[in-house]
C-alpha cells in the first residue's frame, strides 16, 4: 500500500507548486492581455502558455507518482494543459478590449482598456505597499504558512479564519462609497477568501496553496487602499501654524478624506473647492465657518478647473467621459457635455486657456484641444497610433507653458522595459515637437515659469526629477517623500511642497539647493495641495481633514 509522503516533503512540494503556477498564471494572463495591445507580443502568450503547461504537467506527475497520498483523487493534469491553452488563444488575433464595433453610449460605461498595463504593474505596485507598509505586509506573510498549516492539519479550523477574513473584507468594501463597482472589487479582494475555505474543507491542499499568495497579495492592496493601512497613523499634535479647517472638532466629514484628489480657493478666499472619491463628487467649504456642501456625481471626477475670471467651474468625469459646467455661486450643476468621440476614452486631466480646452485621456493615450466657446474638437493626437506607447492606456498628466506655446505630456509605462516618456506638443496643431526618456513617471506633473523647468515625482522612489524645458534635459534629482503625488511651489519664498500618499509626510524643500528644510505627519493619503499666493498659504487634505498651512507662522516655528 502507497504511504502517504513525509510532511516536509508535503510542504516543499506545495510552496514550490504554488510559486511555480501563480509565477506563470501571472505571466501567462499578462502575455494574452499583452496580445490584444501589439502583434509584437502575440508570441509570448504562447511562450508562457507553453512554460506554464510544461512545469504544471511536469508537477502533476511528480505528485501523481512520488507524493500523493493514498486517499488522494486521481490526477487530471490534462485539465490544467487545456486551461492554459484556453487562456493563451481567448483573445485571438489581437481583438481591442473595447471593440470598435460597440456604439460610444456603451463604450462609455465599459473601460477595459486599462487591464493590460494596470496588471503588468501590478507586482511593481504591490512591492511599493509592503515596502512603506512592512509592518502590515510582514503581518500578511506570517499569516499565510499558518493558513497553510491550518488546511492541513485542521481544515476546518482554516475555513473559519478563511470566512472571518472573507466577511472583514466584504463588510469594509461595503461601507465604501464605490457605487456600480462594488460587485467587482467584492469579486476580487472577498470572494478568493470563500474559495479558500471551501478548498480547506473539500481537503483540496493543492488549490488552497495555490490559492493563497494571490489572496494575500491582494489583500495588502485592499487594507491600503480602503485606508485601514498605516495601522498606526500618527496622531501627533500638529505644529504651530497648521489648523484644520474641515472637519471641526467634535464633527465627522461628509466626504471621504483619504480621496480628495483636487483642491481650488476662490477669489475672496472664502471658499475652497475639491474632489473627492471613490465614487465621487465635488465639495464647497466655507473656511471661516467649516461648513461643507457636497455636489455627488455618478462616476469618478478625477480633475476640475476654476478661474478668479470664471463664474464655472469645469470638472472631468472619468467613467462616463463628461465635461462637467458647475455653477460655483449655485454650486450646481449648469449643464453637461458628453467627450467620447471614440478616442476621448477616459479623460483624467483638462488646462484651459483663453481660446482652448486641453483633454488628457488615458484610455487611449490622447491629447485633443477644444474650442471653448463651442467645446468642437480643434485638433487631437493619439500617442498609441503615433507609437509612442505600446499600451492602450497611460497618459497621465500634462502641464501647459503658455508663453512658447508648449505642451508637456508624460506617458508611461510604454512598453515592456517600464518605460516612461515625456512628449512636448505644439499647442495649436498638437503636432509632436520632440520626446524625452524619462527615469520614472508618476501622478503629478508642474511647471515652474521662472525657472523653465518641469517638477516630476517618481510613483515608485524619494525622488523628484526636474527637466530643463528648453535644454530639453533632466537637470537634476531631488530627494523628497516616497510616491509624492501632490506638489506645491511657493515663489515668492522659492519653497517647493511635496507629500507622500504612502506615509503622510509633507516635505518642505528649498528649490535652490534641493535641501529639506522641514518635515512633518499630516496624515495618510495626502493626494491634493493648493497654494494661495494672496494669503500665502497652504491647503492640503489627507485622512486628518483639509489643512490650512500659515506658512508665515509655520515656517518660523523653531525645530525639534
Amino acid at each position: 500500500m502507497k504511504r502517504s509522503p513525509p510532511p516536509l516533503l508535503n510542504w516543499s512540494f506545495l510552496i514550490a507548486d504554488a510559486a511555480i503556477f501563480n509565477y506563470a498564471t501571472f505571466k501567462t494572463v499578462e502575455a494574452v492581455l499583452l496580445w490584444s495591445e501589439s502583434p509584437l507580443w502575440r508570441y509570448h502568450a504562447w511562450m508562457w502558455a507553453s512554460v506554464g503547461l510544461l512545469l504544471l504537467v511536469g508537477l502533476e506527475r511528480v505528485y501523481t507518482n512520488r507524493l500523493a497520498s493514498p486517499t488522494s483523487r486521481p490526477s487530471r493534469p490534462l485539465w490544467e494543459a487545456l486551461a492554459f491553452l484556453l487562456l493563451a488563444v481567448a483573445i485571438p488575433r489581437g481583438l481591442p478590449l473595447v471593440p470598435p464595433t460597440i456604439s460610444t453610449e456603451a463604450k462609455s460605461s465599459m473601460h477595459f482598456l486599462w487591464l493590460p498595463i494596470e496588471w503588468h504593474k501590478l507586482p511593481h505596485n504591490i512591492e511599493l505597499i509592503a515596502r512603506h507598509q512592512a509592518a502590515f505586509a510582514a503581518l500578511v506573510g506570517a499569516l499565510l504558512p499558518l493558513l497553510l498549516a491550518a488546511a492541513l492539519r485542521a481544515p476546518r479550523i482554516a475555513a473559519l479564519a478563511c470566512v472571518g477574513v472573507a466577511l472583514a473584507v466584504a463588510s469594509r468594501l461595503t461601507r465604501e462609497d464605490i457605487g456600480f463597482r462594488a460587485p467587482f472589487y467584492q469579486a476580487v479582494f472577498a470572494a478568493p477568501w470563500a474559495i479558500l475555505a471551501l478548498c480547506a474543507l473539500r481537503g483540496a491542499h493543492r488549490g488552497f496553496a495555490r490559492l493563497l499568495p494571490l489572496t494575500g497579495a491582494f489583500l495588502v492592496l485592499w487594507a491600503f487602499y480602503t485606508g485601514l493601512l498605516p495601522l498606526k497613523p500618527s496622531r501627533l499634535p500638529l505644529p504651530s501654524g497648521v489648523e484644520v479647517v474641515y472637519p471641526r472638532p467634535g464633527e465627522s466629514s461628509k466626504f471621504p478624506l483619504q480621496y480628495v484628489r483636487a483642491l481650488w480657493l476662490d477669489p475672496d478666499r472664502h471658499e475652497l473647492y475639491g474632489s473627492y472619491g471613490p465614487t465621487s463628487g465635488l465639495f464647497r467649504i466655507h473656511v471661516p465657518t467649516g461648513q461643507a456642501d457636497l455636489l455627488e456625481t455618478p462616476g469618478v471626477i478625477r480633475h476640475f478647473w476654476a478661474s478668479t475670471s470664471d463664474p464655472t467651474l469645469l470638472a472631468l468625469e472619468w467613467i462616463y467621459d463628461d465635461l462637467i459646467h458647475v455653477e460655483r455661486a449655485a454650486f450646481q450643476v449648469g449643464s453637461r457635455t458628453h467627450l467620447m468621440d471614440g478616442v476621448i476614452i477616459s479623460p483624467i486631466d483638462l488646462i484651459v486657456s483663453a481660446r482652448d480646452l486641453f483633454v488628457l485621456s488615458t484610455e487611449l493615450p490622447a491629447v485633443t484641444r477644444l474650442d471653448r466657446a463651442t467645446l468642437s474638437r480643434v485638433a487631437q493626437t493619439n500617442f498609441k497610433q503615433l507609437g509612442l506607447t505600446q499600451f492602450s492606456s497611460g497618459a497621465w498628466t500634462m502641464a501647459l507653458d503658455n508663453t512658447s506655446g508648449r505642451l508637456f505630456v508624460q506617458l508611461g509605462m510604454t512598453d515592456l522595459s517600464d518605460r516612461f516618456l515625456m512628449v512636448e506638443l505644439d499647442t495649436s496643431s498638437l503636432g509632436v515637437r520632440r520626446t524625452m526618456d524619462l527615469p520614472a513617471g508618476g501622478l503629478e506633473l508642474k511647471f515652474l515659469p521662472d525657472h523653465r523647468t518641469l517638477l516630476l515625482p517618481d510613483f515608485y522612489s524619494d525622488l523628484i526629477y526636474e527637466l530643463d524645458v528648453d535644454a530639453w534635459t533632466i537637470r537634476r534629482s531631488i530627494p523628497a517623500v516616497a510616491n509624492a503625488r501632490s506638489l506645491a511651489y511657493d515663489p515668492r519664498r522659492g519653497l517647493l511642497f511635496a507629500a507622500s500618499f504612502m506615509s503622510g509626510d509633507l516635505d518642505v524643500i528649498r528649490h535652490s539647493d534641493g535641501a529639506r528644510i522641514r518635515r512633518i505627519n499630516i496624515g495618510s493619503k495626502p493626494s491634493s495641495m493648493h497654494y494661495d499666493e494672496v494669503g500665502e498659504d497652504l491647503y492640503v487634505a489627507s485622512s486628518r481633514g483639509v489643512l490650512r498651512l500659515r506658512l508665515s507662522e509655520f515656517l518660523e516655528e523653531p525645530q525639534p
